[in-house]
Formats: C-alpha cells, sequence, structure tokens
C-alpha cells in the first residue's frame, strides 16, 4: 500500500498534545474519570514513545486508542509490562474492520512484530463498516452551508463523535452530545458502597437483509486479508471482541427499569459467535474476556467506566492479564 490514506476516512495529526479529563460519552460527571495526557506520534496514533520495532502492534478503535485512561493503564501498555515486550498502539477511534486491516497494512507490520493483537467491538463496529462504504462512495463531495449539528448527523462523519478533540470543542462552543441511554441502575461496589452506572442503546440487527450480509461479509473478508498479510510476514494475529458494557452487568445492577430486550440478552454476542467462527476457519487466535470480566464485576470491580461504553483503568488491567497469558502460551 503506497497510500494509507486513501484507505482511511482521517487519521490524527502528528505530533498531537492534549491534557484533562474527556467526558463520558454517556454524560459528565463520571465518579472514576481520571485526567490523562493524549500525545500522538509522527503517524497520528497514541504513542508518547516512538518506535520503529515493536513486539506487539495492537490495532483497533477507540477501546485500544483509549482516550479516556493515561497511557500507562492501558491494556497495550500493561500488556508489555507482564511480558517485558515493546507495544505500539495503532488504534484509533472510529475505526472499524476495513480501516483497522488496512492499519495492519501500511502501519503495524513496518514494526515487524512477532504478534499483532486486533481489537473488535460489539458495540458499533459493524456499523463501522457500512460507514465505511458511505465514506467510499461520498468521498470527494463537499458539504457546502451545512450547520454544524447537520454535519454532526452524518454517518459518513461518525468519526467526530468518537475524537476527544472534536468533542472538546462542541462542549466549549455549547453545542453538546444527545445521548442514548437504555437503561440506568446501581452497581455495589466491593467495599458495599453504590456508584450510578448508565448503559447505552443495544446494536440491533437491520431491517435490509443486503445491509445485513454486506457488513457480516466485509468483516470476515478483513479478517481473512489480516491474517494472509501476518502470515506473510511471519506474524501472529490474535483477534479480541470487546463486548458492550450491559452484557458484563446486566445482572449485577439494580435498574431503575429494563427494557425487554436487555432480559433476553445472550451471553455472548453475536458478533463475537461470528468472529469465533471466522478466526477458527483461519487459524487465527481469538479470545472473547466476557466471562473474565463478568467474574470481576462480580466482585464488585469497575470493569467500565459507569458514565461511559469504554474500560475503566480496571477493565485495561484484565484485558492485559488474559492477552498476555494467551501469548505466553504460544
Amino acid at each position: 500500500m503506497t497510500d494509507p490514506d486513501a484507505k482511511v476516512r482521517y487519521r490524527r495529526p502528528p505530533h498531537l498534545y492534549w491534557k484533562g479529563t474527556a467526558p463520558g460519552d454517556m454524560g459528565p460527571g463520571d465518579p472514576f474519570v481520571e485526567e490523562v495526557e493524549f500525545q500522538t506520534d509522527a503517524d497520528g496514533f497514541r504513542n508518547s514513545t516512538a518506535r520503529e520495532t515493536a513486539d506487539i502492534a495492537f490495532i483497533g478503535d477507540s477501546f485500544t486508542e483509549a482516550g479516556n485512561v493515561r497511557e500507562e493503564h492501558s491494556f497495550m501498555a500493561q500488556t508489555g509490562v507482564l511480558l517485558n515486550l515493546t507495544v505500539v498502539n495503532l488504534g484509533t477511534a472510529g475505526y472499524g474492520p476495513l480501516e483497522e486491516v488496512a492499519v495492519l497494512e501500511a502501519f503495524a507490520l513496518k514494526k515487524q512484530p512477532k504478534w499483532v493483537v486486533w481489537q473488535l467491538c460489539e458495540g458499533n463496529d459493524l456499523s463501522d463498516v457500512v460507514n465505511f462504504i458511505y465514506w467510499q462512495q461520498l468521498r470527494g463531495q463537499t458539504s457546502a452551508a451545512l450547520t454544524t449539528d447537520e454535519v454532526w448527523g452524518r454517518k459518513y462523519s461518525r468519526w467526530q463523535r468518537t475524537s476527544p478533540f472534536v468533542r472538546m470543542a462542541k462542549l466549549i462552543s455549547g453545542c453538546r452530545e444527545q445521548y442514548r441511554i437504555a437503561a440506568e441502575g446501581d452497581f455495589t461496589l466491593s467495599d458495599k458502597s453504590t456508584t450510578p452506572m448508565k448503559f447505552q442503546v443495544l446494536p440491533s440487527e437491520h431491517t435490509d437483509p443486503e445491509y445485513n450480509r454486506i457488513r457480516w461479509e466485509k468483516t470476515r473478508e478483513a479478517l481473512h486479508l489480516g491474517q494472509a498479510l501476518c502470515l506473510n510476514a511471519n506474524t501472529r494475529l490474535l483477534v479480541v471482541v470487546i463486548p458492550i458494557k450491559l452484557r458484563v452487568f446486566r445482572d449485577l445492577v439494580a435498574f431503575k427499569s429494563l427494557p425487554s430486550r436487555i432480559t433476553t440478552l445472550p451471553e455472548q454476542s453475536k458478533l463475537s459467535r461470528f468472529v469465533q467462527e471466522a478466526c477458527l476457519g483461519a487459524g487465527i487466535e481469538f479470545l472473547d474476556p466476557t466471562a473474565q470480566f463478568r467474574d470481576a464485576a462480580k466482585s464488585g470491580e469497575v470493569v467500565y467506566f459507569p458514565f461511559d461504553t469504554h474500560l475503566s483503568p480496571v477493565g485495561h488491567r484484565k484485558l492485559a492479564e488474559l492477552i498476555a497469558a494467551r501469548i505466553e502460551k504460544r
């Protein structure tokens, strides 16, 4: 690949620096929020230390970019510490499988890694596939005379809603995101105190069969291409599917009200089952941390931020332990 920008909707600016607290994607006031320093390298990825090579390259979306936890708390950094290996973070908020495989080819394999860890998430990866296809179709078209809210609502601009920098600018300008909350309740911590917890709407199947077919098919194609690229580079590939927060905490929160769709939520997501099968067919290592996250939550550990859909520092540590254990076995 000669031009990675042709295969992704956007990239972070190089050598960007930001310090502060990222607002939760379900509202401000998260009791577990922490101040972070966000710094990008020459390629626009969140790395405070530049690396020409790395033992493990991580690709993924906002869970990997980890913009709401300190860099040293991220599962990438903690995996490196546990294994005494060098790591590089190549995650970008808003990316989906089609962009992530482009990052694997253009950036990850240039680091000559022994492993590539590819993080997927249940919440929006399938819709990100379609957003990427929209972008390909709309690329080159201009959006003259659009208001901020009109641009904000465009499907191919969804990445903006995941950017801590765009989010901060919107907060400053007084234009707030509309949070879509499916349920709220209280979670009991290990010290028997409670904390409020919010949960976003559940991903659902589209009514158009062709829409669903395309996003599943393109996801499988991306995974198989990623494996072929890694095999050609003598690199091992591990795919990790992170569940939505509700799948982990559903039975552990005292909800104010519980929509019927939540009560029938299966233990393993459809995306996880699909990716597991796709990985098995291609000889790719697969990891679903749902059971381990649920066990930690049963002990009163806050694995996800209460007012956010993303992992807390505790969740990052748990995921790092699982990834390190899997790599160590191989």
